[in-house]
């Protein structure tokens, strides 16, 4: 099941995909569709614009140890877990307007430890602006880092190729190890392309020339930026980095009844 929103003038348009952790399916400004589609042969995680709940990126061996537990979760990408369990989940519609809508869901097993999450999705004439959030149950704390992973598509049916616009000089970036999940130092970021999580990123320009510019602003502590694949390219805003449970766990630590809030939005670029 899907729903479709617009903003008050109609520049903007997207689809909502409840079934798929409700995710934007599309997103249509000025006729331009932005994100890659689903289509036969693309996974879950390779299309639109989903949540990441309640971790973003991998958990690395799929286990983590949190107040004396060990959690083990199923391997989804290769011996790691990936991108929470929401991301394929149904949504329901907590309420709704023509631009707006509120979304819920209660975090499904593997996931131990319970809660829930929603989204507040909002159209408005210069974008879309987005709230993401994870409740912990009342009666025990667990770790939550989230995040949004949207696909970019490089080229539109007008205009050039997609151009990053990214402030490095005050950035850092996660050093990688030889199975892409950081270690925890930080270091001057190389040249692209990339597959890493950065942090004191503020926000990132997208720009298709003759086209269409975007700003992806936002109030994570890290962004993930994906530009390897030709056809499309990721600008991931998350509130930990991957493997945050274990890289981070005070930071990704939500006492009972807590809650963790993160906020984004695609702001479009006058005409």
């Amino acid at each position: 099941m899907s729903i479709e929103l617009a903003s008050p003038g109609g520049r903007i348009r997207c689809t909502i995909d409840l079934e798929h952790g409700g995710r934007l399916a599309g997103l249509v400004v000025d006729g331009l569709a932005l994100l890659v589609p689903a289509s036969a042969g693309l996974s879950p995680v390779e299309w639109g614009a989903y949540p990441m709940v309640p971790w973003a990126g991998r958990i690395r061996d799929a286990r983590f140890s949190f107040d004396g537990q060990e959690v083990r979760l199923p391997a989804t990408d290769g011996s790691h877990a990936l991108h929470g369990t929401c991301l394929d989940t149904a949504w329901t519609v907590g309420r709704r307007s023509g631009s707006a809508v509120r979304l819920e869901v209660e975090i499904p097993p593997p996931w131990p430890f319970g809660g829930s999450a929603w989204q507040e999705i909002e159209l408005r004439e210069d974008g879309v602006s987005l709230e993401l959030g994870v409740t912990a149950p009342d009666d025990r704390a667990m770790p939550v880092a989230i995040g949004w992973h949207p696909w970019f598509r490089r080229r539109l049916e007008r205009g050039g190729e997609l151009e990053l616009d990214v402030e490095l000089a005050r950035a850092r970036m996660y050093r990688r190890d030889s199975d892409g999940l950081p270690t925890g130092e930080l270091v001057r970021p190389p040249d692209g392309p990339w597959d890493d999580c950065f942090t004191g990123m503020g926000a990132i320009g997208l720009r298709w020339p003759g086209a269409l510019e975007l700003r992806v602003e936002h109030d994570c502590a890290n962004v993930v930026l994906y530009t390897e694949p030709a056809h499309a390219l990721c600008v991931e805003p998350q509130t930990g980095p991957p493997d945050a449970f274990t890289l981070d766990p005070a930071g990704a630590r939500v006492e009972a009844g807590g809650s963790r809030i993160a906020r984004a939005s695609l702001r479009v670029a006058a005409r």
